[in-house]
């Protein structure tokens, strides 16, 4: 069982020897964020889109932590990130 509630959203029924989350529905939630940023109608998605942007990213980073000690992050996932962070400053002031 998974103490929060979001993370086990992300585990996609991995096993329950697994402590990592599969970042399959950050990377989804970055890339539904990001394309409303360019339809430049992401201020219509409600006021938890910081929170969202904020979870998905943070939820890429620890995936990229817990598989390695010196972490590496693919391509596609920092540009997932990336697309987290402009999600954020396009709805933060």
């Amino acid at each position: 069982m998974v103490a929060f509630p979001s993370l086990s959203i992300c585990m996609n029924g991995a096993s329950p020897q697994c402590d990592l989350a599969d970042p399959a529905a950050a990377r989804s939630l970055a890339h539904v964020l990001d394309n409303l940023r360019e339809r430049k109608i992401i201020h219509r998605a409600g006021g938890n889109v910081p929170g969202y942007s904020f979870t998905a990213a943070l939820v890429l980073m620890i995936n990229a932590y817990g598989v390695n000690k010196m972490p590496e992050l693919s391509d596609s996932a920092t540009s997932d990130v990336y697309k987290c962070l402009g999600a954020l400053e396009a709805i933060v002031p």
